[in-house]
């Protein structure tokens, strides 16, 4: 796995299923932050909303596919340097690949992304971090925020 950043782990095998139900109901949600190469077609804020399938020339890959799955990913550039944005990514689906394919779609690549960017430069890192992630507690069943603390 490239993306760093916060993983979700149950210690109790009976947390599992609650888990991923919220998954399957969104309502475990998941905030990511990404540079990306600058581009025209991103604006500053704004949802993607293009089916994702597999790449039938490369099995590590996905891409963006008519008869592919619903992918909808909203974003907001939040800083812009010279030729770079960094970029928050909320997931209203989950897909393979989903942030990287649909920023790639835009012309904004991820930094550092060997799959999607063109311009990959070999030794360097994924720009992409899961820095936020909200679900409900499974025995309490209160709202839980964990934030990824900045250096």
């Amino acid at each position: 796995m490239l993306t760093n950043g916060l993983l979700l782990v149950a210690k109790n095998p009976a947390v599992v299923p609650i888990l991923n139900r919220q998954l399957t109901n969104k309502t475990l949600h998941r905030e990511y932050l990404a540079w990306v190469s600058k581009s025209n077609q991103l604006k500053q804020s704004g949802t993607i909303s293009l089916s994702i399938g597999h790449d039938p020339d490369d099995q590590r890959k996905r891409m963006v596919r008519l008869d592919g799955q619903k992918a909808i990913t909203h974003y907001e550039v939040i800083k812009e340097c010279e030729n770079k944005e960094l970029v928050k990514l909320t997931l209203e689906t989950g897909r393979t690949h989903q942030i990287r394919v649909h920023l790639a779609a835009l012309g904004a690549p991820i930094i550092g992304d060997p799959l999607y960017n063109p311009n990959y430069q070999n030794g360097e890192k994924l720009q992409l971090t899961a820095y936020q992630l909200t679900f409900m507690g499974p025995f309490k069943f209160e709202s839980k925020t964990v934030k990824l603390i900045e250096k």
